[in-house]
């Protein structure tokens, strides 16, 4: 009886032992996942700055090549650019940070401040 106890009983924890395996795989996928995804975000983004930093190059040639100073809107929309630059890099430089329940939330936001950038300057360029 104490031997059927035993087997019954270890039998159990092999159970357990198989779940604790199959949650630790799901784990390693979804982390897998997240960090691919996480490089493919950084990978994005180091091509949007590059595009970003071609665009304010040419930017900055246009205004010195203007005669007439910026005007107050355009003073601003450069303020604008300049302080979605800091964002998005600090944002960048947390991608490492941030967990798998922020992660959508975070990619989604921060594709969007990037549109945003690209669309300011090129508004921008198109004014001169």
């Amino acid at each position: 009886m104490l031997c059927a106890g035993i087997v019954a009983f270890s039998g159990c924890g092999s159970g357990q032992q198989n779940k604790s395996s199959e949650d630790t795989e799901q784990n390693e996928e979804i982390n897998a996942r997240l960090i691919e995804e996480k490089n493919e975000l950084q990978k994005m983004a180091k091509e949007g700055f590059s595009e970003i930093n071609r665009k304010i190059m040419e930017l900055n040639e246009k205004i010195k090549k203007q005669s007439e100073p910026l005007t107050d809107k355009q003073n601003e929309t450069l303020d604008e650019i300049q302080d979605l630059r800091v964002d998005l890099n600090n944002m960048l430089h947390e991608v490492k940070n941030i967990s798998g329940d922020k992660w959508e939330n975070f990619q989604k936001d921060f594709k969007k401040e990037l549109e945003d950038l690209q669309k300011k300057i090129d508004d921008i360029l198109d004014e001169f």
